[in-house]
This record gives C-alpha cells, sequence and structure tokens, in this order.
C-alpha cells in the first residue's frame, strides 16, 4: 500500500489497517505545511481533468519528506461527472490516463517509461477486451482513448519530446 511502482502506478491507500509511510498522498484530504507548499510549486496545467495531479505533486516531496496515512483517518469521496456526452468523456479520459501516465513516468528518472508504456499496453487491452465481453460502450471507448494517448506517447518518446502538452486542454 502506498508504493509507486517502477511504471509509475501507484497502489492504494483507501482503508489502510495500520498506520503506514506512503510515497504519495492524495490533494484533496491532505495537510501541507506552508513552507512544503512553497518550496514544492505545481506548474499549472491547462486542463478540465487533471488526472494524476495528486501524485505528480505529492510524490516529489515525499522523496523529501516522510509522508504518512493515518488509518483511522476516513474519507468520503463524491464523483462529479463531465457533462459532455458519455462516449466523448470516455476517450477524452483515456487519452488523458495514457497522457498522465506518461508525463508522470518521464519526470522521475528512477521511473521507467519502458515499464509505463507495457502497464498502459497491459491495461487499454484489459478494457478493451473486456468492453467487448460486457458490451459495455463507455469501457470501449475509453480503451480506445487510453490506446491513442499510448501511441502519441510512443511517437512523443521515439522523437525525444515532452508529452506535457497532451495533458493539457486545447
Amino acid at each position: 500500500m502506498g508504493r509507486v511502482l517502477k511504471s509509475g502506478m501507484n497502489t492504494g491507500i483507501n482503508n489502510v489497517t495500520e498506520d503506514i509511510r506512503t510515497q504519495w498522498l492524495g490533494g484533496g484530504y491532505t495537510v501541507w505545511r506552508r513552507e512544503i507548499l512553497a518550496a514544492c510549486p505545481q506548474a499549472v496545467l491547462n486542463t478540465r481533468w487533471a488526472v494524476g495531479e495528486d501524485l505528480r505533486y505529492s510524490y516529489p516531496i515525499g522523496k523529501k519528506y516522510p509522508l504518512y496515512v493515518c488509518s483511522r483517518a476516513r474519507v468520503h469521496h463524491h464523483h462529479v461527472y463531465d457533462q459532455a456526452a458519455e462516449a466523448d468523456v470516455a476517450r477524452y479520459r483515456g487519452r488523458k490516463i495514457a497522457a498522465a501516465s506518461v508525463f508522470f513516468a518521464v519526470s522521475n528518472e528512477e521511473l521507467s517509461l519502458i515499464s509505463c508504456l507495457w502497464m498502459l499496453l497491459g491495461l487499454s487491452l484489459g478494457r478493451f477486451f473486456q468492453s467487448l465481453f460486457t458490451r459495455d460502450l463507455h469501457s470501449l471507448k475509453e480503451a480506445l482513448g487510453q490506446m491513442e494517448g499510448l501511441l502519441f506517447s510512443v511517437k512523443q518518446a521515439i522523437r525525444n519530446r515532452n508529452s506535457r502538452s497532451m495533458l493539457e486542454d486545447g
């Protein structure tokens, strides 16, 4: 629990049974010291869905300062859904998941772009086949979006360019 894998995938910190030291924290339920916020500014991204933002922000801090999850602390998360057409949102989110994963992996030298791409390929293929089996159009669109994001990221990596532009809308 609370680890960041070589691929950049983070393991959960929900419902821990004991207090743990972690490598990352979520932003909506975290308290930071003012000095840490001042020392670790987050670059602004122009996007309507900041997927991975908590990880991008807290992971570098966790390399400098100890981070902990308290097992007695509880939070209830309410999802707010986009107002756009469901299929359009799913494809958009799939692309953003891939872009955010690649951007995070290349932004931290101890992580592996190859492991990240392999993880994304597995996730997108798994979602794709699951959507065919369940006939879930939403999951199919998200899988296609992830595949698009994965292909774009591979092209960017081959060209030695940053994938940050794909994170932003517009």
